[in-house]
């Protein structure tokens, strides 16, 4: 799906400021072609936007390890306090743990511990760790994730926070976000960006 997207032009591969946006009313600019709506898929980052920064996040470091084992089972997504994920001919994705502190990207032994010992309660064939990763997880502070558009900028939207089990609930909510981008229909309640218009001075 991205190859084709590329290819017939619908993604866009450059870095991007916020500033490089010039914003109106009715629609947005970036690079001199207008667009009607802009949503940002940013992570953490939101944090620290002039525009979503009034939101409740509480960023939280994940580590997460790519690892093969041909004998496990490829058809489902396993998830007992921590996540397996296949990613097919035999290769898997599993996480991931949570830190508070330190939060950069830079993988630990403790982390990588703490899910080998995990991965090993859950399967019991052997595998191969073959990467490890950390980044910085958007955790939003009552743990779900943030649909929507800005309170006064109205063309302005946020897809975020969607966290560990973004694994899991990334296509239904994605599904929601597209609905509401498209046919104006509203996103479930409890995801809604609405719920912290409170916050918002």
């Amino acid at each position: 799906m991205n190859e084709w997207l590329r290819q017939n032009g619908k993604v866009i591969a450059d870095s991007f400021s916020l500033s490089d946006l010039k914003t109106d009313s009715n629609f947005l600019q970036w690079q001199e072609t207008n667009y009607d709506k802009v949503v940002f898929c940013d992570g953490y980052h939101a944090a620290s936007s002039n525009v979503f920064s009034y939101l409740p996040f509480i960023p939280a470091k994940g580590e997460i390890i790519d690892f093969t084992a041909p004998d496990l089972p490829e058809t489902h997504i396993i998830n007992n306090g921590h996540f397996i994920l296949p990613l097919g001919k035999g290769n898997f994705k599993a996480g991931a743990t949570y830190s508070w502190t330190d939060l950069n990207t830079i993988s630990t032994e403790s982390a990588l511990l703490e899910l080998e010992t995990a991965l090993q309660k859950t399967i019991s064939c052997s595998y191969q760790v073959t990467h490890q990763k950390a980044a910085v997880r958007p955790t939003v502070k009552d743990r779900r994730p943030l649909l929507g558009f800005h309170p006064v900028m109205k063309n302005i939207g946020i897809f975020n926070g969607l966290g560990t089990k973004g694994v899991m609930q990334g296509p239904y909510y994605a599904s929601q976000m597209s609905n509401l981008i498209v046919n104006e229909k509203a996103v479930d309640a409890e995801v809604s960006v609405k719920r912290f218009e409170s916050l918002f001075q």
